[in-house]
C-alpha cells in the first residue's frame, strides 16, 4: 500500500501521548452556562473585573441560531455568559430585572462593572459589535 490512508484506518496517537493547551488558552466551551442566580451573581462580579457578554438564546429559533454563530466567533476574546431561554425562564426575567434591560430573545447584552451598557437584539449580534463594544471599555 502507498502512503495514502484508506477512508476506514485511523491515525491513533499513542496513549501516553498527550495533547496539551498553552496555560493561558481557554477552554473550547463557547460560553459559561448560567443556570441559577448565583451563575448571574459571578458574571456581574466577573464584569467588575473586565466586560462579559450575557447571551441569552433559543433552542428552536433560527434567528438566535444565527446569533450563537456570531457569539461563537468572539468566544476566544471575549467572557461570555448564556442561557437557553427556555430552560431557565426565571433566570432570563431575573437577568432583564437586575440589568434593567426588557427581555428579548436571541440578546447580547454587555455588562461593565456590574450594569448594562449596551444591548443588541436578533440581526444586531455581530462579533465584530460585541468585540467593539468590549474593546471600547478597555480602553
Amino acid at each position: 500500500m502507498t502512503g495514502r490512508m484508506r477512508s476506514d484506518q485511523k491515525t491513533k496517537r499513542p496513549k501516553d501521548q498527550k495533547t496539551k493547551r498553552p496555560k493561558d488558552q481557554k477552554t473550547n466551551t463557547m460560553f459559561h452556562i448560567m443556570h441559577t442566580s448565583a451563575d448571574l451573581d459571578a458574571a456581574v462580579k466577573a464584569s467588575h473585573e473586565k466586560p462579559v457578554v450575557i447571551f441569552k438564546h433559543s433552542a428552536t429559533c433560527p434567528f438566535s441560531a444565527a446569533a450563537q454563530i456570531e457569539v461563537a466567533h468572539a468566544k476566544h476574546d471575549l467572557d461570555i455568559y448564556g442561557i437557553v431561554v427556555q430552560y431557565v425562564p426565571d433566570l432570563k426575567t431575573e437577568i432583564a430585572e437586575r440589568l434593567d434591560v426588557e427581555h428579548a430573545s436571541p440578546q447580547a447584552i454587555v455588562v461593565h462593572k456590574g450594569k448594562a451598557v449596551s444591548h443588541f437584539w436578533r440581526s444586531e449580534i455581530k462579533e465584530r459589535t460585541l468585540k467593539g463594544e468590549v474593546s471600547a471599555l478597555v480602553g
